[in-house]
C-alpha cells in the first residue's frame, strides 16, 4: 500500500497514561489507519496531527488524501486548499498521486496545481541567480577544453559539502567540477531540488555560467547526483538526450513514471553508471533502470555494492573514477 507523502514514516509509540499525543506518534497512527483502509480512523488521525502541529502541510495534505478515498470530496478540496496555502509545493506529485483521483477534475485540484505552478516560477527564478560552485582540476590552463562533471547534491545537503564528495575524483580526470545549489532550503542550513522542471532550469545556468568563463568539451559533460541528485539525474538524463555524454546516479531512485519517455526517436541517451548499496532502497530501481534503460539502447553499467546503505561506497574517489572512465570513454 503506497502511502502518500508522509513525512514521518513511524510506527505509534505509547506514552506515559494521560500524557499528550505526540505529533510522531499521530504520524504513526495515521500511517496504521491508512495502511488498514480505515478512513474514519485516518480522518481523525490526521485531524489530531494538524491539531499538535497546525503549520504541517503534511497533515493536511495527508488528510486531503483521505478524504477523497473516503468520497468526501468537498472536504477533500477544502483540506488540499489548506496544505498548498501552508507550503505544500510538490506539484508532480499532486498531479500524479491516484489517492486523489476522485477530485482531479474539481476546481479546488486545478486551482491547486496552478497556485503550485506559480510559486514554483518564483523558486525557479530565485534558485538560477545563484552561481554553483567551480573547482577547476590541476594544472588547468586558460583557453583549453576541459570535461566538465555536473554534481547534484541530496536533499538536505549543500554545494561545499558536496564539492568535497567529487574534488579527488574530478581532479584525477582533469574535469572542471560544477556543483549547482538546490532550489529551496530544507532542514538545518541544507536544500533540496523541488520538481525536475526547477532542477533543469538550474543546471542550464550552472552550464552556461561556466560556459562563459572556461572552455568545455561539450562531448564530455557528465551529470551525477546523490539521492535526490541523483534522482534528478536519472530524469534530466532522459528528457535530454546527448547533453551529456555519461550520467552517475548514486543511491538515487528511478521513477519512469516521472522520467517518461525519451523525446527523441531513436532514442538518443547518454552512457550510464548507476551506483547503489545492497541494503539501499534505490537498488530496486536501479535494476529496473538497467532493463528500461537498455530497451531504450542506452549503455549501462549497475554496480551494486555489498553491505552498504544510503551512501557513497567507502573507497569513494576510486569508486567514481572508474564511473567517470566508463562514462566518459568513447
Amino acid at each position: 500500500m503506497r502511502v502518500c507523502i508522509c513525512l514521518m514514516m513511524c510506527s505509534v509509540v505509547c506514552g506515559a497514561p494521560n500524557e499528550p499525543m505526540t505529533e510522531r506518534q499521530a504520524a504513526g497512527a495515521f500511517e496504521s489507519a491508512y495502511a488498514a483502509r480505515d478512513w474514519d480512523k485516518a480522518i481523525d488521525a490526521c485531524k489530531t496531527w494538524s491539531s499538535i502541529n497546525s503549520r504541517s502541510h503534511s497533515a493536511v495534505y495527508n488528510l486531503a488524501c483521505v478524504y477523497a478515498l473516503d468520497g468526501q470530496k468537498e472536504k477533500a478540496g477544502v483540506a488540499l486548499t489548506k496544505a498548498v496555502s501552508l507550503g505544500f509545493s510538490n506539484r508532480g506529485h499532486l498531479e500524479r498521486d491516484p489517492d486523489l483521483e476522485s477530485i482531479r477534475g474539481s476546481e479546488a485540484f486545478k486551482a491547486a496545481t496552478a497556485e503550485l505552478k506559480k510559486k514554483e516560477q518564483s523558486i525557479v527564478e530565485k534558485a538560477v541567480v545563484i552561481d554553483p560552485l567551480v573547482v577547476l582540476p590541476p594544472e588547468h590552463k586558460a583557453g583549453k577544453s576541459a570535461p566538465a562533471i555536473v554534481a547534484l547534491h541530496g536533499f538536505g545537503g549543500d554545494q561545499a559539502g558536496f564539492v568535497e564528495m567529487w574534488r579527488e575524483a574530478a581532479g584525477v580526470a582533469g574535469a572542471i567540477l560544477i556543483v549547482p545549489r538546490g532550489v529551496s532550503p530544507t532542514g538545518r542550513g541544507g536544500f533540496e531540488w523541488g520538481s525536475v522542471d526547477a532542477t533543469d532550469a538550474v543546471v542550464g545556468h550552472a552550464l552556461e555560467f561556466v560556459g562563459k568563463k572556461h572552455l568545455v568539451d561539450e562531448k564530455k559533460v557528465v551529470l551525477t547526483g546523490f539521492s535526490q541528485g541523483g534522482f534528478m539525474s536519472f530524469n534530466l538524463a532522459i528528457r535530454h538526450g546527448r547533453r551529456f555524454c555519461g550520467v552517475i546516479p548514486v543511491a538515487g531512485s528511478y521513477r519512469p513514471d516521472v522520467a517518461g519517455e525519451p523525446r527523441s526517436f531513436p532514442p538518443k541517451l547518454p552512457k550510464f553508471y548507476l551506483m547503489t548499496g545492497e541494503n539501499d532502497g534505490a537498488k530496486v530501481s536501479n535494476e529496473l533502470a538497467k532493463s528500461k534503460l537498455e530497451s531504450y539502447g542506452a549503455v549501462v553499467r549497475l554496480k551494486i555494492y555489498p553491505g552498504l546503505g544510503h551512501a557513497f561506497p567507502a573507497n569513494r574517489a576510486v569508486e567514481l573514477g572508474k564511473a567517470l572512465r566508463f562514462v566518459m570513454a568513447k
